[in-house]
């Protein structure tokens, strides 16, 4: 038999099989939508928690600068995302004490707003690297 000449040859193959039936698949995009909505609630009150946390600081150090930053801000959110604040202008000696004043605040609030407890993660922005510093000054969230 003769093959048209210049024309490649072709192969059929079979289409593999989906991986999920279309039941599975239903299952699976409710489960996601789901925790996709509880996600952005915790992001939310995450968010409101902020301020009150930043209050408290300024209220004890009325000169000093918060900025919030890391993935509470971002799509790196996850369900165990935590707070990042950046303070500056935070004498170093005063550091423990903020670190238990926010520490406290975020206990009541937590408890008020019916959450598990949340981590805060407060850092002196005058300690970071340079480099940190300015990312933080430029993406992250000033608060206070």
């Amino acid at each position: 038999m003769l093959e048209p000449v210049g024309l490649p040859k072709v192969r059929v193959m079979a289409m593999p099989q989906p991986l999920l039936t279309p039941s599975q698949q239903q299952h699976w995009l409710r489960g996601w939508a789901v925790h996709s909505v509880r996600l952005e609630q915790h992001r939310r009150q995450l968010l409101e928690m902020a301020p009150v946390v930043v209050g408290a600081l300024q209220a004890r150090w009325p000169d000093a600068r918060v900025w919030l930053f890391g993935s509470a801000l971002g799509p790196g959110f996850h369900a165990d995302s935590d707070l990042d604040l950046a303070v500056a202008q935070l004498p170093a000696e005063d550091l423990i004490d903020a670190l238990d004043l926010v520490a406290r605040c975020a206990g009541r609030e937590s408890d008020r707003l019916a959450l598990a407890p949340v981590a805060i993660d407060l850092v002196r922005l005058e300690a970071l690297p340079l480099p940190w510093q300015q990312r933080i000054q430029r993406d992250g969230r000033r608060l206070g």
